[in-house]
């Protein structure tokens, strides 16, 4: 079986910064002349990225047969060219938006070897995704759609193209990485609609344990509320913790890593081994133990994006 995978993804040219200061995990959207202030302080690791992007390129890794095609904006500017060029030769396929006088989204990464990461983002192109941009995926056969967090400028219009493209592809399953920016949104009364709306839509949620925590006191309460079949929750070092529709959770040892390197895509990276192995159909410790394989290899390398599973 060749596993189609579809992403509706925030794409963006990652700055990636390793220091040994503590750092809070943090996500915003800031403006072009802010990040470049906060760019010029820094001399960062440059990788193509995007939550999704990193998941749907350990899902390659898993099963280089998997065709993951990526839908998003970008702008036409010489990152939006260098992005293209980074994807195709992850063999990840590229069939969203160019768009005419857009920048393309960056990220400056703070990445702690101590834990946590603030997560600046200049949204730039990402920001254009509407519900129009949406529609021409009417009817497109998939396994998989995977989506997670856009930090934009523009307000839910993103979100509802979210929730729009979940509607409107056919697949056999739907998941969502959740971050920590959906989970202020879902506290705010203004957007907690929006949040609910993409929660009534998918299948499997992913999310980190405390970020779950920051909604409700119970996740399994969640799983009531809404349709989701699913919740898997990372623990960090602590390994995983998947919550099921019969009202039951179970816990997964991580696997000792000595020369962690990164955190940076790693809960992506798990999600998508472990996307894979649902695709297969194979038991919940079957496709953790492909998701922590991909975990374990982001780790240990700079990014989300330029590792190699070892199999």
């Amino acid at each position: 079986m060749k596993p189609v995978i579809l992403g509706i993804a925030a794409i963006n040219k990652d700055h990636i910064v390793l220091t040994d200061d503590p750092v809070e995990d943090v996500e915003h959207a800031v403006s072009a002349e802010e990040f470049k202030k906060y760019l010029s302080m820094y001399e960062p690791h440059i990788r193509v990225g995007g939550s999704v992007v990193n998941t749907l390129y350990a899902a390659k890794q898993i099963d280089n047969r998997t065709c993951a095609k990526i839908h998003g904006v970008i702008g036409d500017d010489p990152d939006g060219e260098w992005v293209i060029t980074k994807l195709r030769n992850m063999e990840l396929r590229y069939i969203g938006y160019v768009m005419t006088g857009a920048d393309t989204g960056k990220t400056l990464i703070l990445s702690s070897r101590r834990g946590g990461r603030r997560i600046l983002v200049y949204p730039g192109a990402n920001d254009m995704l509407s519900r129009d941009l949406v529609y021409p995926l009417e009817g497109l056969n998939v396994d998989v759609i995977h989506t997670s967090t856009f930090a934009c400028s523009r307000g839910i219009e993103p979100i509802s193209a979210q929730i729009l493209a979940y509607e409107i592809v056919n697949s056999n399953m739907r998941s969502l990485m959740l971050g920590s920016l959906y989970c202020s949104l879902y506290r705010d009364e203004r957007y907690r609609p929006y949040i609910e709306e993409l929660f009534k839509n998918v299948d499997v949620l992913f999310a980190r344990l405390d970020e779950l925590y920051s909604i409700c006191n119970d996740p399994l309460t969640i799983l009531d509320r809404y349709p989701m079949n699913l919740i898997v929750a990372t623990m960090g070092d602590k390994g995983v913790r998947i919550y099921t529709k019969d009202g039951m959770y179970y816990e997964y040892p991580a696997p000792k890593i000595e020369n962690i390197v990164d955190s940076t895509g790693a809960g992506d990276a798990f999600a998508g081994g472990f996307l894979i192995g649902l695709v297969r159909g194979m038991e919940l410790k079957d496709c953790v133990r492909l998701g922590m394989d991909c975990a374990r290899e982001c780790l240990m390398n700079i990014g989300g994006t330029e590792y190699k599973i070892r199999r």
